[in-house]
């Protein structure tokens, strides 16, 4: 099995783990995007550490994007009468 297979098993299970309860906020979300990028490194790249540190920027830059997007997504709302 090459990397970038290995890679896009872990994006299918991150998503998985997303989707099941309880809710994760996104955080799985945004590993599978991680893991998804760093597959399509992996498979036009010869380099082994390449993938690893496409993971870790995705990932890391997406963390902090969509993390208070889904708190406030999930933020329960008070409905006011009009």
């Amino acid at each position: 099995m090459s990397a970038w297979e290995i890679w896009l098993i872990v994006a299918a299970v991150s998503v998985v783990i997303e989707i099941s309860p309880p809710p994760t906020h996104f955080f799985f979300l945004c590993v599978a995007l991680g893991a998804l990028a760093a597959s399509i490194t992996a498979f036009f790249s010869a380099l082994r550490w390449l993938p690893w540190v496409v993971f870790g920027l995705t990932t890391g830059v997406l963390v902090p994007m969509l993390i208070p997007l889904a708190k406030f997504l999930f933020k329960p709302r008070d409905e006011q009468p009009k």
